[in-house]
């Protein structure tokens, strides 16, 4: 009962943490003006890119392959990431 307790009460607070966090890194971002690491007080930020994966479309195999359709892939948008120690 106390581990259910638990995870139900720390389930609450990563979702919190997690939205506060979306507010606080563009300001981060923005305050880093492109940096790649900058410090904060005692804090060192460093920020990097994660490039977009683009989509592929599915492929239909040949009938010498019997026609089969291979599908396509999701892509993903890009992302920057946020690293503070």
């Amino acid at each position: 009962m106390a581990l259910a307790e638990e995870y139900a009460t720390g389930a609450a607070e990563k979702n919190r943490l997690e939205k506060r966090l979306k507010v606080i890194k563009p300001v981060l971002e923005a305050a880093m003006g492109g940096a790649p690491m900058a410090t904060a007080g005692k804090r060192i930020l460093t920020q990097g890119e994660v490039a977009a994966v683009p989509s592929v479309p599915a492929k239909t195999i040949t009938a010498k392959m019997v026609g089969d359709v291979i599908p396509g892939k999701n892509g993903r948008a890009g992302y920057t990431t946020l690293e503070a120690r």
